[in-house]
């Protein structure tokens, strides 16, 4: 259902067009690609549960795809990150650091940022 799910979604941010409205396909585009990055994540979640976290496909679609769940975590959990109340433990090795320390490339890769501070906001 999820896999299906991701490809009606993908396929409908495909087919929007709005030339005579550039900030409203822009607008929609940006809508319907949250809910294909909380679909896709689902796909993901069901397959390490058919299949194991351990298995071929999984590891390589994780190894291809590496910032798929912060994105999904982003989104999901963006009043967290906007207050600054988002700890990363798990992934930095036990060191709690800021959810704006880090900004993902559109490789998934991840870079240092410059901390901005609040007052600029």
């Amino acid at each position: 259902m999820w896999a299906a799910a991701s490809s009606e979604t993908y396929e409908t941010i495909e087919s929007i067009s709005m030339p005579e409205s550039p900030a409203t396909e822009i607008g929609r585009r940006d809508a319907m690609t949250m809910v294909l990055v909380d679909v896709v994540r689902n796909v993901v979640r069901g397959t390490e549960l058919a299949v194991g976290k351990d298995s071929e496909i999984v590891q390589r679609f994780s190894e291809e795809h590496p910032a798929l769940k912060d994105l999904r975590d982003r989104f999901e959990h963006y009043e967290d990150y906007v207050r600054c109340t988002v700890t990363h433990s798990a992934r930095a090795g036990g060191a709690e650091e800021s959810p704006w320390s880090w900004n993902m490339t559109a490789s998934g890769s991840r870079r240092r940022a410059e901390a901005v501070p609040r007052a600029t906001w």
